[in-house]
């Protein structure tokens, strides 16, 4: 990911990079996975939600029903859902069916500012709002809330299934 450069590949050999000229919506990638069949989900801030599939990119954005263009991070659940936490709420994507369902302050989200998102191997989904309670739980689409000190920033789940989120002021947190 990267602010102004597109998404970046290094093959331990050479650089190549993917920008709007090869078709991505907009060169400020946020957050990526790849699902897998390796397509590459990219979050941009501003340009939506990218897919690079055999070379070739498909932008997801507002007017497909994504909350927001402003993606600020991007995760894969184990049922192969994209989950993207952007400004205005949660965005989760079924691939299969191109279909977003959208989570907001009318779904029980405190706060629209949304930052980490991540999934455990169980589908629960994680993400860090700025603002409190700073963090959502989120089990069979249903928004459960969690109050840890300090704004949340990054997120990640370990391999042993352990959620770890970056603060504002609170330090990382497990």
């Amino acid at each position: 990911a990267s602010w102004e450069r597109g998404i970046i590949k290094y093959d331990h050999k050479n650089l190549y990079s993917y920008t709007t000229t090869n078709g991505l919506s907009i060169n400020s990638v946020w957050g990526m996975v790849i699902d897998s069949e390796g397509n590459i989900w990219a979050g941009t801030f501003g340009g939506g939600l990218s897919c690079l599939k055999n070379q070739t990119f498909t932008t997801y954005s507002s007017k497909s029903g994504l909350i927001n263009n402003a993606i600020s991070s991007v995760c894969l659940a184990p049922d192969s859902t994209i989950w993207l936490s952007a400004e205005g709420g949660i965005s989760k994507f079924t691939p299969a069916t191109g279909v977003f369902k959208n989570f907001t302050t009318a779904d029980g989200l405190t706060s629209t500012k949304l930052m980490g998102i991540t999934s455990q191997k169980d589908g629960t989904i994680w993400a860090t709002l700025y603002g409190g309670p700073n963090l959502i739980k989120i089990v069979n689409d249903k928004v459960e809330k969690n109050s840890p000190p300090g704004g949340g920033f990054g997120m990640f789940t370990d391999a042993s299934d352990t959620i770890w989120w970056g603060t504002d002021g609170g330090g990382a947190w497990r």
